[in-house]
């Protein structure tokens, strides 16, 4: 939900509602991402510049000829680096943001900057489960949001000094508001106009039934001033001939 301070316009609170929905879905995608690569223990690619072997990694087994293919090298890639290349790819097309952070990480790129700090502060303390704001990144509005990255037995396999269950930083995800705010602000303008659309509709047809009542009403006013007049002739040639017998 949206927290009473992000806004009290109904149109920039729907468009926060939205790009909250899309940031905890692209946080639960990344988790499920993570977890499968390292259930599997990591998985292979071939080297490119899309993936180039992990740095972090080394050994023999990091990288290898393909049985298939002399010419051809795979190279091992574990969660964090299968996801950070993924967060690149994302942010090419969409423009939304995601970062792995700590507060110690194991490459100084994931070190948290102040509003990730804050936010692991609370993630970390118990405060929140979730942390959600509005702030600007690069001259542009974002939403923030930023889930716990918690510790699972398949994890423990390369990260031996971690306890499962342990929060050992978060995964932070940055959207950008501005199609969000054109599509509510859209949104509203087409209600707006919806409205219009049957006031003015409404209008017409009680200015059309008022006519047709005002014509009713001139119809029975002139019917009754000819009954009127009969009656008035009637009662004179009644006179009359009630004297003319007398």
């Amino acid at each position: 939900t949206v927290p009473f301070w992000f806004t009290s316009c109904g149109v920039e609170k729907n468009a926060a509602e939205l790009a909250i929905t899309q940031a905890s879905t692209a946080f639960e995608r990344d988790v499920s991402y993570r977890c499968w690569c390292s259930d599997l223990g990591g998985g292979y690619v071939p080297v490119s510049d899309l993936s180039s072997p992990t740095p972090p990694l080394t050994g023999p087994n990091r990288d290898f000829k393909a049985p298939f293919d002399d010419n051809l090298i795979l190279t091992k890639i574990n969660p964090a680096y299968m996801v950070r290349l993924v967060y690149e790819q994302e942010e090419n097309r969409s423009g939304v943001k995601g970062h792995k952070t700590s507060r110690q990480p194991m490459r100084p790129e994931n070190a948290p900057e102040a509003w990730e700090a804050s936010a692991l502060t609370k993630l970390e303390g118990g405060e929140a489960e979730e942390v959600v704001a509005l702030a600007e990144l690069n001259g542009q509005n974002y939403l923030r949001f930023m889930g716990p990255l918690i510790a699972e037995k398949s994890c423990l396999a390369c990260h031996v000094n971690y306890n499962e269950g342990d929060i050992r930083g978060g995964i932070g995800i940055a959207v950008p508001m501005l199609p969000f705010t054109q599509y509510a602000g859209l949104a509203t303008s087409k209600l707006i106009l919806a409205h219009m659309a049957v006031w003015v509709v409404g209008m017409a047809f009680i200015m059309m039934a008022g006519l047709r009542l005002a014509r009713q009403t001139q119809k029975r006013e002139a019917v009754e001033a000819d009954l009127r007049q009969m009656t008035g002739l009637l009662e004179l040639k009644v006179a009359e001939r009630t004297e003319a017998l007398r």
